[in-house]
């Protein structure tokens, strides 16, 4: 689970998914679809993504 600096949404993320967004420089691409730059990893979620949560 990954929180999107810009929304505050919580977002699942496959282990490749996680991967690939560190070779990127930070930019994530959740199981939904959602492009993700993340919070600080303390900053808690405001909301957690319904399309993540059924799994995409």
């Amino acid at each position: 689970m990954l929180v999107d600096g810009l929304t505050g949404i919580a977002h699942c993320l496959t282990v490749k998914a996680f991967a690939a967004g560190r070779r990127a420089g930070d930019c994530y691409v959740a199981l939904c679809g959602a492009r993700v730059l993340p919070e600080r990893l303390t900053a808690p979620a405001r909301y957690h993504c319904r399309a993540c949560e059924r799994g995409g």
